[in-house]
């Protein structure tokens, strides 16, 4: 899996970070040696608490960097049935945009971007930035998924904004530890007269050229003159 620049950042940090805090506490705790034996065992607890909080600081960024954030949902077309248009032509060339709204600024940005398959699912992975901090799992921004057409336009939602929200999910099956799934609140469903797909042109097969027998023309036959009688 793929790290990002923010978590190659956490880990070298706290990498480093750790091997100098070790230095510092270890350097207090031998100018302040203990004077007894019975303050032994105090500094003895001391460093090992030192140790344990670095290790779980390390572990904990190491650990949110290889969350995998996945966002998975369902395209449905509510026109094709009726002028028998097939479901793989008409999600040929449709992808899915997830779109956040920025908390500072308000303004939307595309996070990711996967295309729909035959069937009109849909798989895409976020950054692992948008991950909240808190317990929850959820995401810091707001975000939705936005349809769009082979033309790379925006396709307008019959079911409204609401059903394209992306919401945390649980799966009923096994579900790895590091992979967070994600998904729209509804389906997305669109026209194929708002939303165009690709237009494929059949290919047909066009027929051998016959041409005409090839026939030797005939040449008429010169009899040679007879040699001479010998003398």
């Amino acid at each position: 899996m793929v790290l990002n620049k923010t978590a190659e950042q956490e880990i070298s940090y706290s990498l480093i970070l750790s091997p100098i805090s070790f230095f510092l506490c270890f350097s207090h705790l031998s100018m302040q040696a203990p004077r007894t034996l019975m303050e032994a065992p105090r500094t003895l607890m001391a460093l090992f608490v030192a140790l344990l909080a670095l290790s779980s600081l390390a572990a904990a960024a190491s650990d949110r960097a290889a969350v995998t954030v996945t966002v998975a949902g369902v395209g449905k077309c509510t026109d094709c049935a009726k002028t028998d248009v097939m479901s793989g032509d008409a999600f040929r060339g449709l992808r899915v945009a997830v779109i956040c709204k920025n908390t500072k600024g308000g303004e939307y940005k595309t996070s990711a971007v996967a295309a729909l398959n035959n069937n009109g699912e849909f798989s895409v992975e976020l950054p692992s930035e948008l991950l909240s901090n808190d317990n929850g799992g959820g995401l810091k921004e707001e975000c939705f998924a936005e349809l769009r057409s082979a033309s790379r336009k925006p396709c307008p939602s019959s079911n409204g904004i609401e059903s394209s929200k992306i919401v945390r999910k649980h799966s009923e099956g096994k579900q790895p530890q590091h992979v967070l799934l994600f998904g729209t609140a509804g389906q997305l469903v669109f026209s194929k007269d708002t939303c165009v797909a690709e237009i494929t042109i059949p290919r047909i097969p066009l027929p051998r050229p016959r041409f005409p027998p090839f026939r030797r023309p005939r040449f008429p036959h010169f009899p040679h003159p007879s040699p001479p009688p010998p003398a």
